[in-house]
This record gives structure tokens, sequence and C-alpha cells, in this order.
């Protein structure tokens, strides 16, 4: 009974033995299983959060670019949810239309510009004709009698006369250029023009 009772304490410690040795490979293939899915679920969240989060860095990237005053950035297009999709077109459509808008202000400007300075040049160049033209008209008056044999004088003084009508008219063409044309209403009938 002795050696059974020996043989049986051996075979209970020898179990015992494999037992602490099966609990530590459980608990290392446990751990290895954890942190593979810990890993998978990990890579997965960050593909999921980064299919969320860039188009909505790219949006923030073109709302900066755009406020900065450059209309030719464009949101790129990427592979993302159709609402997204949706929303990077608009957005896209949105910077045209502004860049389309931004360049008729831009022409606006340029036509406003241009006629102020034409309306000035032409103030600016007519002011000095009326004094030169009356100036012409007292030498006129007064020493075209006192010249009566010179008929080259009053020759004179018409041409000097005649260059003056000349420049105010030329002043007033360039005035009348630099605006824009006044609107032409009239009645029409819609029928002819559409069809």
């Amino acid at each position: 009974y002795l050696k059974q009772t020996g043989e049986a304490i051996n075979f209970y410690f020898a179990i015992q033995d494999q037992k602490t040795g099966i609990k530590i490979t459980f608990a290392i293939i446990y751990v290895l299983i954890v942190s593979l899915v810990l890993f998978l679920s990990v890579i997965v969240a960050i593909n999921f959060a980064s299919r969320l989060t860039r188009p909505i860095v790219n949006l923030i990237n073109a709302s900066e670019k755009i406020s900065s005053g450059d209309f030719s950035y464009k949101v790129p297009d990427i592979d993302t949810d159709k609402e997204f999709e949706k929303l990077n077109e608009n957005f896209n459509s949105m910077i045209d239309k502004l860049k389309k808008q931004q360049d008729k202000l831009l022409l606006s400007e340029r036509h406003a510009a241009w006629e102020s300075v034409a309306r000035k040049l032409a103030h600016e160049i007519k002011n000095p004709l009326t004094p030169i033209q009356l100036s012409i008209d007292r030498i006129k008056e007064k020493y075209l009698k006192k010249i009566d044999d010179d008929k080259n004088f009053s020759n004179y003084l018409n041409t000097i006369t005649k260059q003056i009508k000349d420049i105010e008219h030329l002043v007033n063409e360039f005035s009348d250029f630099a605006r824009m044309p006044k609107p032409v209403l009239k009645k029409i009938d819609l029928n002819k023009v559409i069809f």
C-alpha cells in the first residue's frame, strides 16, 4: 500500500505540474488571442475613423485656402460615403461660383476705376479749354478790327478755335467711351425672341 500510495502521490504531483504548465500555456494563448483581437479592432477603428475624418479634413483645408483667397483649390475626390462625395461636389461647385463672382467683381471694379480716371482726365483737359476759348474770343473782339489788313490773323484764331472744338469732342468721346452704356428700355414681343 505504501508503494501504491507513493506512486499515487507522484502521479498527483506530476499532474499538478502539468496543470500549472497547462495554465501557463492557456494564459499565453489567451493573451495572444486578446492582443490579436485588440490589434485588429484598432486597425479597423483607425480605418473607419480615417474614412470618416479624411473628407472632413479635406473640407477644412479647402475652406482655409478659400478664406485666404485661393479660389483655384478644389476638394480632392476620394472614395468615401455618398453623402461626403455629394458634399465635396457641392463644395467644389460653390468654389467655382465664388471664383466667377470674384472675376465679375474685379471686372466691375476695373470698369469703375477706368470710368473715374476718364471722368477726371476729361475734366482736367476741359478746364483749360474754356479760358483759352474765352481768351480767343476777346482777342478777336479787341484786335481783329485793329488788324484789318492781315487776314492771316483771323485764320489763326479760327484754327485755334477749331482745334479747341476738336479737343473738346475727343475728350467727350473719351469720357463717353469710359462710361458703361445706358440700358435701352423698350417693349418687345417675347414670343419673337424665344421662337
